[in-house]
């Protein structure tokens, strides 16, 4: 077929393009006489004559319409509208499952097991493997520490198969361990601090596969005595609740 408004060859339609409609549509259509006088005498007459008004929702001057912009109308309408039960029963079934619902205990154990997964098959992407996560002055305290006593050590090591826990500072072939750790690792028990349940469970774990693991208060680091106590951690005379109840709680608790 050809295009009622260019002649150029189509198929199956009067018009090739939209634009050849409209422009098709405003050659032949016709305009009465009444429509005819109604634009001749608003020509004449000039624009209408701007009448001020203040806006519904900020109170603003503004001209002939009822709010000074789209924001404002949108504001308005939202302020003033009525929402029905039925609605409301609505809007929640839709958004149940997304952000801000609480998930079953199941899909989070799944979602548990799929991070876990993950983080096992690219152990580099791990947070403790991150070179920009926080840094701990006193665990780097202590690193150097060690350096000046010429000891060789692995930063951020991960002793098991089947976890990611990492471990501050190893000597693998010693599979002696030393974790700093800061105040969110201890819990306030009757005779001091002890290792709140998730260290504890770590500690365990991890000395269960044969390692000697040393959890230091990072305050202990700067103890006078602290040349002491890392010769006693290599013969292993030295453990993570070894009498420091009293010591931790003059320095922890101290204002």
């Amino acid at each position: 077929m050809k295009c009622l408004n260019c002649n150029t060859e189509h198929d199956n339609k009067k018009f090739c393009s939209k634009s050849c409609l409209t422009i098709y549509n405003n050659k032949n259509r016709v305009v009465s006489d009444l429509t005819k006088k109604k634009i001749s005498d608003s020509l004449k007459n000039g624009a209408k004559a701007k009448e001020v008004k203040k806006c519904f929702n900020c109170g603003k001057d503004h001209i002939n319409v009822k709010f000074c912009s789209i924001s404002c109308k949108a504001s308005y309408h939202n302020k003033h509208r009525e929402v029905t039960e039925i609605t409301r029963q609505k809007l929640s079934k839709i958004n149940k499952g997304k952000v801000g619902h609480k998930h079953s205990e199941e899909i989070k154990k799944n979602l548990s097991n799929k991070m876990k997964e993950y983080y096992l098959n690219n152990p580099d992407k791990h947070f403790w493997t991150n070179k920009e996560k926080f840094i701990s002055k006193p665990c780097e305290f202590f690193k150097k520490k060690l350096i000046d006593k010429n000891f060789v050590f692995i930063e951020e090591y991960t002793p098991l198969k089947d976890y990611n826990y990492s471990i501050d500072i190893a000597f693998v072939d010693y599979k002696i361990g030393i974790e700093i750790n800061g105040n969110q690792h201890y819990k306030i028990g009757q005779s001091g601090l002890y290792l709140n349940d998730y260290y504890q469970k770590r500690h365990d774990l991890i000395e269960k596969e044969g390692w000697f693991l040393v959890e230091l208060h990072y305050k202990t680091v700067y103890d006078k005595n602290i040349d002491e106590i890392i010769n006693n951690i290599f013969n292993k005379l030295f453990h993570y609740d070894f009498n420091t109840n009293e010591y931790l709680n003059n320095f922890v608790n101290k204002k």
